[in-house]
C-alpha cells in the first residue's frame, strides 16, 4: 500500500497537490492518504489568565478541521482511504516529523502555501521539508 502525505493550508497549491495525490491513488490502487494540517504556534507572551491551554488547544483543532474539512469532501467523493490530523508546530519540521510518524512514502505538496512570503521563488515550507524530509517530496506548483 501507498502511503501519501498531503499538507493542506487552505491554497490552491495544496489543493492542487490534494487532486495530484487523488489521481495517483486512483491509478494505483491501494493507496492511503494522510492530511496534515500544521497550526501555526501562538505567541508565548500571552498572559494565561486570558487564554489557557485548552482554549490554544480547541483553536487550533477548530481552525486545523476547517482547513481538513475541505480535502475530506474530495477524498470521501473519491472513495479514497484517508486519515486527518491536526499538529502545532514549525510546519516544515512537522510535516516532516509526521511523514516518518506515519510511515508515509512520500510527501505531496504545493509550491507555495497560505504562509508570510518568506521564499518568493519557492515557498520557505516546501523548501525545509525538502531538505529535512527522509522520503521522496513532489512538489505541484
Amino acid at each position: 500500500m501507498n502511503r501519501i502525505l498531503i499538507p493542506v493550508d487552505g491554497s490552491e497549491q495544496a489543493k492542487r497537490a490534494l487532486h495530484y495525490a487523488i489521481e495517483f491513488a486512483k491509478r494505483c490502487g491501494t493507496t492511503e492518504i494522510e492530511l496534515l494540517n500544521v497550526q501555526t504556534p501562538a505567541p508565548s507572551f500571552w498572559p494565561e489568565k486570558l487564554i489557557t491551554e485548552d482554549m490554544l488547544q480547541a483553536y487550533y483543532a477548530a481552525e486545523g478541521g476547517k482547513t481538513i474539512q475541505i480535502a475530506e469532501s474530495l477524498l470521501l467523493d473519491s472513495n479514497i482511504s484517508y486519515h486527518s490530523e491536526v499538529r502545532v508546530g514549525s510546519a516544515a519540521e512537522t510535516i516532516a516529523h509526521y511523514s516518518q510518524e506515519v510511515s508515509a512514502d512520500g510527501i505531496v505538496m504545493g509550491t507555495r502555501g497560505m504562509g508570510s512570503v518568506k521564499g518568493l521563488v519557492l515557498g520557505s515550507v516546501a523548501t525545509g521539508v525538502v531538505h529535512l524530509a527522509s522520503v521522496p517530496v513532489t512538489l505541484i506548483k
